[in-house]
């Protein structure tokens, strides 16, 4: 197992010879904190996406040939009103196992943060990320998280009731 003491942790692009793996990390992820029932199709399409480069991309760290912490982003823009370009991160995910250090989140991170600025300099725009929790669990801790690497610009509230 990660004792995030020894090991540095850094995560890589993932690929499409990833696509399996990174699929069943994320059904953990679904399992961890989920809001609504999962639609395979296009938890699938997005892993496409994601290892092949297609708009998407994920960092992934892998532990004994098992992926065991993942980050995704999709490009797109900033605001509907706007070109301003901005990634957003579409999943952020330890497996519980490996949570203790915080080394792999902390690699997450610098990988979301690497991957903006490369694609900043390739489009010659500043290129902002769009990041944070979305779970039910644990929600104020994870936002405690957050807070220290990033500034909070928006908030959501759910009216309704999840299926």
């Amino acid at each position: 197992m990660f004792d995030g003491i020894h090991t540095i942790a850094k995560a890589r692009l993932a690929h499409p010879g990833d696509a399996e793996a990174l699929y069943a990390c994320l059904l953990a992820l679904e399992d961890d904190h989920a809001l609504v029932p999962r639609d395979d199709a296009r938890v699938r399409d997005m892993v496409r996406r994601a290892c092949w480069n297609r708009g998407a991309a994920a960092g992934v760290i892998e532990q004994d040939g098992e992926i065991v912490a993942t980050a995704g982003v999709i490009l797109g823009d900033l605001c509907w009103y706007s070109e301003v370009p901005a990634l957003r991160e579409i999943w952020f995910y330890v497996r519980r196992e490996y949570r203790r250090s915080g080394a792999l989140a902390d690699a997450l991170w610098a990988w979301m943060e690497e991957h903006r600025e490369q694609i900043g300099r390739l489009s010659g725009k500043p290129v902002v990320l769009l990041t944070g929790p979305t779970c039910m669990k644990r929600l104020a801790a994870k936002m405690r998280w957050w807070a220290r690497r990033s500034k909070l610009v928006t908030a959501l509230y759910m009216v309704g009731t999840l299926p």
